[in-house]
């Protein structure tokens, strides 16, 4: 119903999704009464996995190594590095199903998406074709703590 409302109207439904490694906030960006930009959130994802520390992820002690020196086993993680990557790409897969998600949606026609720069290719490769091709404009950023009038802004709209 809302989808014909705005297609009636010559209104596209556009979607800002801004994201972290943890965080993911999406607005619906329409136009008020008086015709200025008005974004209202959609939908908010906070990743745990993002906020845990390694210690609370292994509970196994098995992958410890003693510290030099050390009676107790309380060294360095073994392939900590390793584990840090994984759990990057997991996030990055996590943040890509609800991207997807999102943009399935009936009433979106147009997606502008800001990441991280250290995520945004990983997270736009792990999306489908046809959610790529749904996004237009993308930002290297941070905008996840910005109001949205400051993330309206970073994208250059009206």
């Amino acid at each position: 119903m809302l989808a014909l409302a705005r297609k009636e109207k010559g209104m596209k439904g556009r979607l800002l999704i801004v994201a972290d490694l943890g965080l993911l906030k999406a607005y619906q960006l329409d136009r008020s009464p008086k015709g200025s930009p008005r974004m209202t959130l959609t939908k908010e994802v906070s990743l745990e996995s993002a906020h845990q520390h390694l210690t609370e992820q292994i509970t196994d002690s098995a992958g410890r190594r003693t510290a030099p020196g050390g009676k107790m086993g309380g060294g360095q993680m073994s392939d900590a590095h390793n584990l840090k990557l994984e759990t990057k790409r997991r996030l990055v897969r996590a943040l890509s199903r609800n991207v997807e998600e999102l943009v399935r949606g009936d009433d979106v026609e147009v997606c502008w998406l800001a990441a991280h720069k250290e995520i945004l290719k990983p997270l736009t490769l792990a999306l489908t074709r046809e959610a790529r091709a749904c996004i237009e404009k993308t930002l290297a950023l941070d905008l996840t703590k910005l109001k949205p009038v400051e993330v309206l802004a970073r994208f250059g709209a009206p």
